[in-house]
């Protein structure tokens, strides 16, 4: 008695090469994860590479080093942030509004992305070189707030900047808080609302 003759194996599914925008958005990804996580630059090419399961010279082939792939994380951020709408909110109305809603903007920046931004930022002197373009966007939002505030609340131009500085930690940290998830959005919108609601109030002259 014979068998019934068996079918040829069918052949493994050949996997999909990724193209060379996929493998750069996968570096970028893996590059941010790191950032936020470790809080420190400059960028390790080859802990980038481990993260994504591929070699050194793969992430040298999209990004020339570190300072490339540092500074290609900060455009695409800082350009997330633009497209929030963040330039405007900070350019438009009186200055505690201005305040509040471009604090809220950011606050969802980072409780979506964790402190990407902050953290190049603060290393970059030390270990990056940054075009000056790349940090424009910001520091048109920036210049707005320390205008207004000077304006409305009769600052010196060092008070100003000192002032909108300051604030800047506030959804900088609720939102770090926010990515963690040791406190609800929800929430941190509505402390930051009044944190910095209340940090430009108390420079309004009597």
């Amino acid at each position: 008695m014979t068998g019934t003759p068996s079918s040829p194996a069918a052949a493994p599914p050949v996997a999909r090469r990724k193209s060379a925008d996929d493998r750069r958005s996968e570096i970028l990804r893996a590059a941010v994860d790191l950032i936020v996580e470790t809080r420190a630059l400059p960028l390790s090419m080859k802990a980038v590479g481990d993260r994504i399961g591929a070699s050194r010279a793969l992430v040298y082939a999209h990004f020339s080093g570190p300072d490339a792939l540092t500074e290609a994380i900060l455009v695409d951020h800082l350009g997330r942030l633009e497209g929030t709408g963040i330039v405007s909110a900070a350019q438009t109305g009186e200055v505690t509004d201005r305040g509040t809603r471009a604090a809220a903007l950011y606050l969802q920046h980072v409780a979506e992305h964790g402190p990407v931004i902050h953290v190049i930022l603060r290393d970059a002197p030390h270990g990056v070189t940054l075009s000056r373009s790349v940090t424009a966007p910001r520091n048109r939002a920036l210049r707005a707030l320390a205008r207004a505030a000077r304006a409305q609340l009769r600052l010196s131009s060092a008070e100003a900047i000192v002032l909108v500085e300051l604030l800047i930690a506030v959804p900088e940290e609720l939102g770090r808080l926010v990515h963690g998830r040791e406190l609800a959005l929800d929430d941190a919108l509505a402390i930051c609302q009044r944190l910095v609601r209340s940090g430009i109030e108390a420079m309004r002259p009597g």
